[in-house]
């Protein structure tokens, strides 16, 4: 029962998230972590990363700064995979919702 639990995308601990989310503010150039979705998969974690670069850092750099910070994640043992979302300001609403994608739900 418990594999499959893990199957099926369990949150991570909050001391997980807590790492996390460490390493991810203490990352060169980050203004501010908006929301780190970690889940696990398998007995290893799949980690979201979505964080606030200034709005002036040029397309290139705003790369090399997430995909740095994804190989420093992903280095970590408990990590199978990490991707990383890049925007200039966290104070929009979430752009995936699974609200509404559930049957006889209303947007």
């Amino acid at each position: 029962m418990e594999n499959a639990v893990s199957l099926v995308g369990q949150s991570a601990s909050p001391e997980v998230l807590q790492k996390l989310t460490y390493l991810a503010i203490n990352h060169p150039q980050i203004k501010r972590v908006d929301t780190v979705p970690t889940y696990t998969f398998g007995v290893l974690y799949f980690v979201e990363v979505d964080i606030e670069l200034p709005e002036d850092v040029p397309l290139k750099e705003a790369h090399t700064i997430g995909e740095t910070l994804q190989i420093k994640i992903e280095k970590l043992p408990d990590v199978e995979r990490a991707f990383f979302h890049l925007d200039f300001e966290c104070d929009h609403k979430p752009e995936h919702s699974v609200l509404s994608k559930l049957p006889n739900n209303q947007p």
